[in-house]
């Protein structure tokens, strides 16, 4: 998704998440603020989400194997149902995972989160049954390899004229 700030991007992201078929094994969120609230609501779904930040790039291993990830992360103010989750479907989580990479640019990612954001969308998504979601403020933030890996684009007007006739 590529919209200017203040729009609809997030709930646009919600939209299409609250409405798959079946739902996501497991939510991985990449996100400027990895203690944001903006995604709590993704909870109610009942499946573990994971934070990440721009220095901490998801790995592959850890789409796969969510497991030694959430054991990083305090699941318990989050609700008692992933845990649960957790013990009782852990072979179940990498089956149709779901990553949200939000508001990252080529200047917030370290050499190696670069790497893997690049590896995420041209061989990970199509080799391991990955949907991944971006949401950025201007597509020319995002690296070339990143860029032209997308195949599904939703675009709204940006204030730069120049921008819009390129995109």
């Amino acid at each position: 998704y590529s919209f200017p700030p203040n729009c609809v991007k997030l709930n646009s992201i919600l939209n299409i998440v609250f409405r798959m078929k079946p739902v996501p094994s497991c939510i991985h969120i990449c996100h400027q603020d990895p203690f944001s609230e903006e995604y709590n609501i993704l909870h109610t779904l009942g499946v573990p989400v994971i934070y990440y930040s721009p220095d901490d790039f998801m790995s592959l291993e850890n789409i796969k194997e969510p497991l030694g990830k959430l054991e990083d992360q305090d699941i318990t103010d989050k609700g008692s149902e992933e845990a649960i989750m957790l013990e009782n479907e852990n072979k179940k989580l990498s089956l149709n995972p779901l990553v949200i990479v939000d508001e990252i640019t080529a200047h917030d990612l370290n050499k190696v989160s670069l790497q893997r954001f690049e590896r995420l969308l041209n061989y990970w998504t199509s080799h391991n049954n990955i949907i991944t979601m971006c949401s950025i403020q201007s597509m020319l933030m995002l690296p070339p390899k990143c860029r032209r890996a997308f195949n599904i684009y939703s675009i709204w007007k940006q204030n730069d004229q120049q921008l819009n006739a390129l995109v």
